[in-house]
C-alpha cells in the first residue's frame, strides 16, 4: 500500500482572487506533473483532496492522468490547518492506494510526522506543484521518492 502526497499548484494571490484558483504556470506544472504520475505512481484507488478550489483543481488534472479507480473525494481534514495526527491514524488504517492533494502547512506536518512520528521534524518540505511517495511497511511508513514538476 502506498500513499502519494501532493501539494496543489502555484495559485493566484489573496489580493488578485480570494479563491485562489492556479494561475496557468500552476496548472501547466500539475499537467506536467501528472504525466510523470502516471508512469510511476503505480495502482491508484482514490485521489483525496480538501475541497479547497486550488486542490480540486489539481486533483481534477492528475485524475486526467492517473485514472484512479474510485475517482475524487473531497475530505475535510486535508485543509491547510487540518489535523495530521488524525490523518496519520487513518491512513495507518487504509488498504487503498492514495493520492492526496492538499497544503502548506498541513503536508509538511503529515509528511514529517509519517517519517519521524513528530511533525516539526523539518525532514520534507513540499513546494507547490510536488509530490512524495510513502509505502506503508508494518508499523512504519518509508519515502520512495520526491518529485517537484517545477524541476
Amino acid at each position: 500500500m502506498h500513499i502519494i502526497l501532493v501539494r496543489h499548484g502555484k495559485a493566484e494571490s489573496g489580493i488578485s482572487n480570494p479563491e485562489r484558483p492556479l494561475t496557468p504556470d500552476g496548472k501547466n506544472c500539475i499537467e506536467s506533473l501528472g504525466q510523470r504520475l502516471a508512469d510511476i505512481s503505480g495502482r491508484i484507488d482514490q485521489i483525496w483532496h480538501s475541497g479547497i478550489l486550488r486542490a480540486c483543481q489539481t486533483a481534477e488534472i492528475l485524475e486526467k492522468y492517473i485514472s484512479p479507480l474510485n475517482g475524487l473525494v473531497k475530505i475535510k481534514n486535508l485543509s491547510p490547518h487540518g489535523n495530521p495526527e488524525i490523518m496519520q491514524k487513518t491512513l495507518n488504517d487504509e488498504r487503498r492506494n492514495l493520492i492526496l492533494v492538499s497544503h502548506l502547512p498541513f503536508l509538511d506536518y503529515l509528511g514529517n510526522l509519517m517519517l519521524t512520528g513528530n511533525m516539526e521534524a523539518e525532514i520534507i518540505h513540499f513546494s507547490a506543484g510536488s509530490a512524495a511517495k510513502f509505502i506503508k511497511t508494518k508499523n512504519n511508513w518509508g519515502q520512495a521518492w520526491m518529485i517537484d514538476a517545477n524541476d
